[in-house]
């Protein structure tokens, strides 16, 4: 586990190099991206009436979240 303050000294340097705020790294690391919104991913979402799951589509367009295993074929 990264110490928070040196968790922030890393988001700052990122920041920097990229020429960007550490707001927007920290957006892009969220993976709220408007640019690839629309871009292929090869996964889609389907939801049921309670739950839902992520499942292989060529043509979806969603993107795993972060701990998410790539759905089998």
């Amino acid at each position: 586990m990264i110490e928070t303050r040196k968790a922030i000294g890393i988001e700052e340097r990122l920041a920097s190099m990229l020429e960007i705020s550490v707001d927007e790294l920290r957006d892009y690391m969220r993976g709220n991206i408007r640019a690839g919104s629309g871009r292929r991913t090869g996964v889609r979402f389907v939801r049921g009436s309670h739950s839902g799951t992520y499942i292989r589509d060529p043509e979806g367009t969603d993107m795993l979240p972060p701990g998410y295993q790539d759905p089998s074929y």
